[in-house]
C-alpha cells in the first residue's frame, strides 16, 4: 500500500532541447548513501490545465510499482487525481516508461508519490550459482515440495534452468529477492546440495559383492510367472524420475537379455536395502532365529521368504516361485526363488529356505523389472552374443551408476494379468562421450529400431499409486 509522501524532495533542473524541461528526483540509498536516480521526467504535451510528463521507473521496481493487479497504480491515481499509463522502454532497457497526466500540481503530486514510494522498496537483487545436476532430485523434491518450501521459507524466487541450458555436470540456479532473502534461500539450496554429496558418499562406501549375471534356469517346463498369495499384490518400488530431464541414476542388478533385465534406483532406498541385507544376515546367522524361523511344512507358491545367495552367503528377501516336493524327503523337496531385490533366482532346497521374520517386510521390493525400449532383437530373439553385450554396457550385477529414462509401458508377455513393464532408455554418462545402450546393440547388428506406429497406451492398473514415495510401506 502506498503510504502518504513527506514534502522536501529535492529537485534539479536542466535545459534540454528547446524549451523542454528535465527534472531528476535525487534520493539516498540508506545502506550504501549513493544517490539513485528513481524518475525522470519531461514536459510533453500541455492544454490550458493538463499535464502529460513521462516517469521513468527502473526495470526491477516495475514489478512492485504496478502491485498486484495494478492495485498501487491505481491507488496513486485515485490519490493525485492523474491517469498513469504504460508507454514504452528506454533505449538502454534500463526502464519503463509511464505517462503522468493530470494538472501540472498533481503531476507533480504523483510523481513525489512515486519516488517516495520507490525508495522504500528493498532493493531487490539476482545472482545465480551452478550446483551438480546430480543434486536437483533432492532440492526439488517430490512433486517440488522441497524448492516451494525452500521459496517459502526464504522469501526468494529459485529459478532452475533447463539442463539443456547448462553445460557439463552443473546446471544453473538463480535467486531473486533482497540480499537477506538471496543468503537464506542460497543456504538453503546449498543443505540439499550436501545432502545428496553424503547420501551418494554413503552409497559408495557401502561396498556391494558382484552378483552374478548368469543364466537362471527354471525347475519346472512351464513358463515363467510371478505367482502370488491369493488377493495380495506386488509391492514394488516405483520408477518415478529424479531429475528435470526425466532421467534417474539406476543399478542393472540382474538380467536375462534386453527386454528382461532389472534395475534398482540408486539413492536413500538403495542405502537402505544394503541396511536390510546386513541386519537379514545378521538376524539368519544365529541358530536360535533359524529354529523359530524354520517352516514346519513345505513352502507354498507365492510367499515370502528368506535364503542365502550363494555367490556371497548374505541373506535376502525372496519370492517363492515353485516348488518340486520330494514325498520321501520333505526338506529336500526344491524350491525355486526369485529375489525381490535384485531380480535373480536360484533353486534351493527346503532346508535352505526359511520364513521371512516381519521386520525385514516394510520395505518395497528393490527390482524393478524394465525393457529395454525402442528396439527389436534381430531375428525376432535376442541372441546371447547380444544379451552378453548388453550386461556389458550396462555393467549388470557390478553397481555402477547408469542413467534411465521411462519411455512408456509394455504388456507383460508372459502374464498379461500382471502389471504392465516399464520401458526405458540406458545411457552411461561415466565415459567422455555418453553411450546409448540401445543404439550400440543396432551398432553391432544385435537389434533394429520398430517402425513408427501408434499404439494404444498401456494403462497402470487401479491401486499400484498406494505406496508412500519414500519406499516404505505405510
Amino acid at each position: 500500500m502506498i503510504k502518504p509522501v513527506a514534502a522536501g524532495i529535492a529537485l534539479g533542473a536542466s535545459i534540454v532541447g528547446a524549451g523542454a524541461l528535465a527534472l531528476y528526483f535525487l534520493l539516498k540509498d540508506q545502506e550504501t548513501r549513493h544517490p539513485i536516480e528513481y524518475i525522470q521526467r519531461s514536459t510533453g504535451l500541455r492544454s490550458k490545465n493538463t499535464v502529460t510528463s513521462d516517469v521513468f521507473i527502473p526495470e526491477e521496481k516495475v514489478a512492485v510499482f504496478i502491485g498486484r493487479a495494478g492495485s498501487n497504480i491505481k491507488e496513486i491515481e485515485t490519490r493525485t487525481n492523474t491517469k498513469i499509463t504504460h508507454k514504452t522502454e528506454s533505449k538502454d532497457g534500463r526502464f519503463v516508461i509511464y505517462s503522468v497526466q493530470g494538472s501540472a500540481e498533481n503531476v507533480q503530486e504523483a510523481e513525489t508519490v512515486i519516488s517516495e514510494f520507490l525508495a522504500t522498496q528493498p532493493d531487490l537483487k539476482n545472482i545465480e550459482i551452478n550446483v551438480p545436476k546430480m543434486a536437483l532430485g533432492r532440492i526439488y523434491g517430490r512433486e517440488k515440495a522441497n524448492l516451494l518450501k525452500m521459496q517459502q521459507i526464504s522469501g526468494a524466487k529459485i529459478s532452475i534452468y533447463s539442463e539443456h541450458e547448462s553445460k557439463g555436470e552443473e546446471v544453473r540456479v538463480s535467486f531473486h529477492g533482497t540480499p537477506r532473502q538471496i543468503a537464506l534461500a542460497k543456504s538453503l539450496v546449498e543443505e540439499k546440495v550436501e545432502e545428496d554429496r553424503e547420501l551418494r558418499e554413503g552409497i559408495l562406501q557401502r561396498v556391494r559383492s558382484p552378483r552374478s549375471p548368469a543364466r537362471q534356469f527354471c525347475i519346472t517346463n512351464s513358463p515363467y510367472k510371478e505367482a502370488s498369495a491369493p488377493g495380495s499384490k506386488r509391492l514394488v518400488e516405483k520408477l518415478n524420475a529424479t531429475m528435470q530431464n526425466g532421467f534417474l541414476e539406476v543399478y542393472v542388478s540382474a538380467m536375462k537379455n534386453p527386454s528382461r533385465f532389472w534395475i534398482q534406483k540408486v539413492g536413500p532406498t538403495s542405502v537402505e536395502l544394503d541396511k536390510l541385507v546386513d541386519k537379514m544376515t545378521e538376524f539368519y546367522s544365529q541358530e536360535e532365529n533359524l529354529e523359530v524361523c524354520k517352516p514346519r511344512e513345505a513352502m507354498e507358491v507365492g510367499s515370502m521368504a528368506a535364503a542365502q545367495f550363494s555367490v556371497d552367503g548374505k541373506w535376502y528377501r525372496a519370492h517363492v516361485k515353485d516348488v518340486v516336493v520330494d514325498d520321501y524327503d520333505p526338506l529336500m523337496s526344491k524350491v525355486e526363488v526369485f529375489f525381490v531385490d535384485y531380480g535373480d533366482e536360484e533353486v534351493k532346497s527346503q532346508s535352505e529356505v526359511y520364513n521371512l521374520n516381519s521386520q525385514f517386510l516394510r520395505l518395497r521390493h528393490q527390482a524393478i523389472e524394465c525393457s529395454l525400449a525402442g528396439v527389436n532383437p534381430v531375428g525376432g530373439e535376442w541372441s546371447e552374443d547380444a544379451s552378453d553385450l548388453f550386461a556389458e554396457l550396462t555393467y549388470a550385477s557390478r553397481w555402477k551408476v547408469m542413467m534411465a529414462k521411462m519411455q512408456g509401458f509394455k504388456e507383460n508377455p508372459i502374464d498379461r494379468a500382471s502389471s504392465p513393464i516399464p520401458q526405458v532408455d540406458l545411457v552411461d554418462t561415466s565415459r567422455p562421450e555418453d553411450i546409448v545402450v540401445a543404439d550400440e546393440l543396432v551398432k553391432h547388428n544385435f537389434a533394429t529400431r520398430p517402425s513408427p506406429k501408434k499404439t494404444a497406451p498401456v494403462m497402470i492398473p487401479a491401486g499400484e499409486e498406494d505406496i508412500a514415495e519414500d519406499g516404505f510401506f505405510e
